[in-house]
């Protein structure tokens, strides 16, 4: 499986990805991440991070939440506001 275009610094990533195996195209997004400019890296990261939000949670970390939540809903005053929580972070830095 050869890829029609050679990855070069700087140069366009255009791949026909068809024909590269799973390994070959991990060490070309490797390469081009090395040199693409901030806008195609934010624009992959943020569909890397949409397909991160479309997967549901494991079971055993929504049963972590929902006794969270639960927890929280019953005693809503043993919980800690944003800034004493920063507050407790920042003494520690």
């Amino acid at each position: 499986a050869r890829c029609f275009w050679p990855s070069f610094p700087n140069a366009p990533f255009l791949y026909y990805l068809s024909y590269m195996s799973t390994s070959e195209i991990k060490n070309a997004l490797h390469e081009w991440i090395d040199t693409a400019d901030d806008r195609m890296l934010h624009a992959v990261y943020a569909m890397v991070q949409a397909d991160q939000l479309r997967r549901p949670l494991p079971e055993a970390h929504q049963r972590i939440l929902d006794e969270r939540l639960k927890a929280h809903a019953e005693h809503p005053e043993e919980g800690s506001s944003w800034q004493e929580v920063r507050a407790r972070i920042e003494s520690k830095l």
